[in-house]
């Protein structure tokens, strides 16, 4: 079977990461795999050796030169003839409907897997959403990272329902993980993870660091983006870069803070539960799906400086019970029954999953 990825990843985040994950599982099922990307380097990084030299790479200027792009993709297209065609951006769907239609009429199933929103409305992304929405119709399957992720889409494109839809949550990457439940340091390690960006919320948490007591917690930043100059001015954060070594980021850290004013189905939270770290985070978008208060993690009612440091506060009380709680959760969220959801009605698999949230 052959599955190639139509991408659009220009900087370091969850899709990089999901197709990362991915590509590596399909390899080791036996799957032949292509990735179609402007610049794949984000995506093919965290890959080995033997996985990235055997990748079928196809550098097209899917942004950048769209008339080029299709033509060459087109005849890649024709030539490769994959059994599957994987999405991850729904402007990749209205920008190349045709080369998709085209792909469908060979026998190629078109899925994509949305997920988020858009966080940062303007009127071209607004327009690019509706009409990729529309294109959608002519998709295989909808994948939603989150059920949240899937009510936003279908509210505000209702012919979204005519299109095939599953919830397939991610999973934690396998060889990630502790033994024991995580043991606090003094002060309490708190940790950034993610983009610098204002869709990550990366204001508040330096505004939730200069708010807490200094004697009791210490803020750390792992991460790159356009607010990096910000990041580097706070004396209350410590800033440590762009870090792709998991293992060495969670043994930096005792909660993970998410300051997202939304989130789908973030991996940094579902990394920090492999290592026995609880996450503090509002009951916005996704996290409630992920976060259980008082089992393996604290949600505050607000994105309030204010709230998420009581949130702070609970989660420290409560920490031991909420690190068990973490590693007692894990065999729900793992990475091999995440793959297993989505490729599971499109690959022969040795052992049927049931589907959730569908």
């Amino acid at each position: 079977m052959r599955v190639a990825f139509l991408s659009y990843t220009p900087a370091a985040g969850g899709v990089s990461t999901f197709q990362s994950l991915h590509i590596q599982w399909l390899h080791e099922q036996g799957v032949q795999v292509a990735l179609i990307d402007e610049d794949p380097v984000h995506t093919l990084a965290p890959l080995p050796n033997d996985v990235a030299a055997g990748l079928e790479i196809q550098r097209l200027p899917l942004w950048r030169d769209r008339r080029r792009a299709a033509s060459d993709l087109r005849q890649w297209l024709s030539t490769w003839q994959p059994d599957l065609l994987h999405l991850s951006n729904p402007a990749l769907v209205l920008m190349y409907a045709g080369e998709l239609q085209q792909a469908r009429r060979a026998g190629c199933k078109n899925v994509l897997t949305q997920h988020s929103e858009i966080l940062v409305p303007t009127w071209r992304r607004a327009l690019m959403a509706a009409g990729s929405s529309v294109a959608s119709l002519a998709l295989h399957e909808i994948t939603y990272v989150s059920a949240y992720t899937r009510r936003w889409w279908e509210r505000r494109f209702p012919w979204l329902h005519l299109t095939n839809a599953r919830v397939t949550p991610n999973g934690f990457p396998p060889a990630l993980g502790a033994q024991r439940a995580h043991t606090p340091g003094n002060p309490v390690r708190v940790g950034f993870v993610g983009r610098l960006s204002r869709e990550k919320g990366i204001t508040r948490f330096l505004e939730v660091a200069r708010a807490a007591d200094p004697e009791h917690f210490r803020f750390i930043v792992f991460g790159d983006g356009e607010a990096r100059d910000l990041v580097q001015a706070s004396p209350a954060v410590t800033w440590r870069g762009q870090e792709l070594d998991r293992d060495r980021i969670f043994a930096e850290l005792d909660l993970l803070l998410v300051t997202s004013p939304v989130e789908n189905c973030p991996f940094a939270v579902l990394e920090a539960r492999a290592f026995g770290i609880p996450t503090v985070a509002a009951a916005v978008g996704g996290l409630p799906e992920l976060i259980s208060p008082g089992v393996d993690g604290e949600l505050s009612l607000t994105t309030r400086t204010s709230d998420l440091l009581q949130a702070l506060d609970r989660a420290v009380e409560a920490y031991a019970s909420l690190a068990r709680g973490c590693l007692k959760s894990r065999e729900r969220w793992t990475f091999e029954l995440a793959a297993r959801r989505l490729w599971g009605p499109y690959i022969p698999l040795p052992q049927a999953v049931s589907e959730v949230g569908a």
